[in-house]
Order: structure tokens, then C-alpha cells, then sequence
């Protein structure tokens, strides 16, 4: 057996270290808004996707973002995460202040068509859009972006996206018992993770970064959480609920959780776009497609600080015909970590839950005496 030359090994592990991931950036959590008369602003801006990594993307990248317009500076990318509540009276506004058209949609939302925010409901640059609906949804996490005619995939590559979590209902007796329950502290023990790609172009000349947003692309791109590359989320050890968003233009991702060997880690999942499941299920992974999302428990409670898990897309299970796997993209996606968990010594308030599965929402079926039509064949 011949032995490796010494020069030959110190290039194989140059090479290793520059292809790894270096997850150093904290991820970053989207700024909330508690309030029925929010004010967001369409905005131009800035933003640094890699600020603790190496290479081009350590810079400021033009990006659109949603603001808080009663605190402004504080989005980069994406949007403030905004909260609902069943039966609330909402009356936002959205003023769009880019030099072209945009439009703000409540993706998921049981809203009439006047406030719905879709290609009919155009803002004009300049103008200021104030839909008032109330809320129909109780539990559920859900999402708003633009749908401009044309334009939809182009703002959200730039950065227009946002998180909206319904908050359980305090008249319902088993929705409130559940957020008794349930981690609900934002930031704190319930986390908003928006998983998307974008591709970037770097000028050779100047070195100037720019998203590529006008057309589609297959290879080359970048993925990220909350609009951080190589991101790493810190977590107490206790129960933790993450609520997990495919905020991507085109591509599907096969999310699991695992340890740092890569072997699967128990995660429950909680709810889907519909809201509250009837009991948690433990997977190994879930094939998430553009728009879709579903929430999770992680306890953690014993676990040592210093535990280090991930989410991974695990693309070699995701079906042919389906953007997003190895086919689709020109053999660019591949298995692959996506976000960083490390586990801190931060305490949390004792969680009621004593074992999965849990039973979560009973199924609602009306009763047959409320059967007022029949269908005959």
C-alpha cells in the first residue's frame, strides 16, 4: 500500500476545509409586531447575507424588505413576523415606496377578496394600500409576500417575505389550554425559521453583489435561513417549538432533523398549513414545497448544553419530478445542512408535556343532524 505524499494530504485538507460549512452567522430573528392597525413600508435597502463567513457574500446586498414603519431600520430582509388573533378587527396599511408595483398577499389567510392582496389589488409606488377584514383563521402559522402580475417571483427573491402566526383564541377552551401548553414565547422557546435560496451575481470588476431576481436558475445558489447563510440558532434546553416556512420561489426542500453524526434526532410535528394536527407525529423528514408550513417540538429538557443538531435537506429523498432534487438542478443540490442548533444553558419555565406522542386539536366533525343536503347518484 503506497503512502500518501505529506504535500498531497495538506492540499486534501485545504480543500476539505474550504469546501466545509462554516456556520458562524447568527441567525436572525424577525422583529414582531403586536398590533391590529400595523404599518409596513415596501422598502429598498441593504443587507449582509454572510457577515461572519468568508468570501464575496460578507457585504451589503441591494434587497427589498418589509418594514415596521413605526420602527423603522430594523428589517434588512424579509418582513417583521406580524400576529393575528381569531376575530380581531385588523385595519394595516402597506405603502409601497419602491418605483414600481407591488402588491402584499396574506398567504394562507381566510380573508374576502377586497383584502386578500393578490395581482387585483395593485400599489402603486407611492401609494398606500389599507385593507380592514377580521380575522377567520384561529391557530396556524402562515405567511404574507407580494403577488404583482410578473413580479411575485422577482419580490420575493429580492427579500419581500414575512411570517404570520394566528395565536390561539383565549374564548376556546382547548386552544387556550394549549397555549398554556406549548411553547409560545417568541424568540425565546417558539422561533420562526423562513428557508429559502437566492443565486447571487458578484461584478468581477467591482466586486458588487446582486441577487439574480429576474430570471429562474437551476445551480449555483445559495440556500439560507431568515435570510442568513450558514446560520446557527441558539436553544435552551428545554421544550422547543420551531415553526418551519418553504418561503422559496421554485424549490422544495426535505427537512429532517439530525445530530451532529447526521442520524436522525426525535422532532414532533405539531401542525400543518391548516393549523393544529389531532396528535404529534414523530418523522424522519418532511418534503415541504414552496409556500407550505408546519411546526415542531424539540425537547431538549436534559439534553447537555453544548449538543450541536441540524436541519438538513435531505435531497436524496425527494421524488423525481419534483424541483428542488438532484435532476432538477443539474446535480447542484445534494444532502446537505442547512441550519446549526446548538444547545445553551438557558433556563425555561418547567413544559407540562410529560410524553409524545401528544394528543393536540380533536378533529372537528359536525354531527349528522347537521346534514342538510343529501347527494343522490
Amino acid at each position: 500500500m503506497k503512502t500518501l505524499p505529506l504535500k498531497f494530504l495538506f492540499f486534501l485538507l485545504i480543500s476539505t476545509a474550504l469546501n466545509a460549512q462554516e456556520f458562524v452567522n447568527p441567525i436572525q430573528i424577525p422583529p414582531l409586531i403586536q398590533d391590529d392597525a400595523y404599518q409596513l413600508n415596501v422598502i429598498e435597502t441593504q443587507h449582509n447575507f454572510n457577515p461572519m463567513g468568508t468570501g464575496p457574500l460578507n457585504t451589503m446586498v441591494p434587497t427589498f424588505a418589509f418594514e415596521d414603519a413605526k420602527n423603522p431600520g430594523t428589517t434588512s430582509i424579509l418582513g417583521p413576523t406580524l400576529t393575528w388573533g381569531f376575530q380581531r378587527q385588523l385595519t394595516p396599511t402597506v405603502t409601497n415606496m419602491l418605483n414600481e408595483v407591488t402588491t402584499c398577499h396574506w398567504h394562507g389567510a381566510h380573508v374576502p377578496q377586497f383584502a386578500d392582496g393578490g395581482p387585483h389589488q395593485r400599489i402603486m409606488p407611492g401609494d398606500t394600500w389599507r385593507p380592514a377584514f377580521e380575522v377567520k383563521d384561529k391557530s396556524a402559522t402562515m405567511w404574507y409576500h407580494p403577488h404583482a402580475m410578473g413580479l411575485t417571483y422577482e419580490h420575493v427573491q429580492m427579500g419581500l417575505s414575512g411570517m404570520i402566526i394566528v395565536e390561539d383564541p383565549v374564548n376556546d377552551p382547548i386552544l387556550s389550554f394549549l397555549h398554556d401548553v406549548l411553547p409560545t414565547d417568541y424568540g425565546v422557546d417558539d422561533f420562526p425559521l423562513i428557508f429559502q435560496t437566492k443565486k447571487f451575481n458578484v461584478d468581477d470588476s467591482t466586486g458588487q453583489v446582486t441577487i439574480q431576481a429576474e430570471q429562474g436558475f437551476k445551480k449555483d445558489y445559495e440556500y439560507m435561513v431568515n435570510g442568513i447563510i450558514d446560520p446557527v440558532l441558539e436553544l435552551p434546553n428545554g421544550m422547543i417549538r420551531l415553526r418551519l416556512l418553504n418561503g422559496d420561489g421554485k424549490f422544495s426542500f426535505n427537512l429532517a432533523f439530525t445530530d451532529d453524526a447526521g442520524d436522525p434526532t426525535p422532532a414532533h410535528m405539531i401542525a400543518t398549513d391548516a393549523g393544529y394536527m389531532t396528535r404529534t407525529h414523530q418523522l424522519p423528514e418532511i418534503l415541504m414545497a414552496p409556500g407550505e408550513r408546519t411546526e415542531w417540538l424539540l425537547d431538549l429538557r436534559g439534553v447537555s448544553v453544548g449538543t450541536v443538531l441540524y436541519i438538513r435537506n435531505n435531497v436524496s429523498g425527494i421524488p423525481d419530478g419534483i424541483i428542488g432534487n438532484s435532476a432538477t438542478t443539474q446535480g447542484y443540490a445534494v444532502d446537505r445542512n442547512l441550519l446549526k442548533l446548538v444547545v445553551v444553558d438557558r433556563p425555561l419555565p418547567p413544559s407540562a408535556i410529560i410524553a409524545f406522542p401528544l394528543n393536540v386539536l380533536p378533529s372537528e366533525q359536525p354531527p349528522i343532524s347537521q346534514v342538510s343536503r343529501e347527494r343522490l347518484k
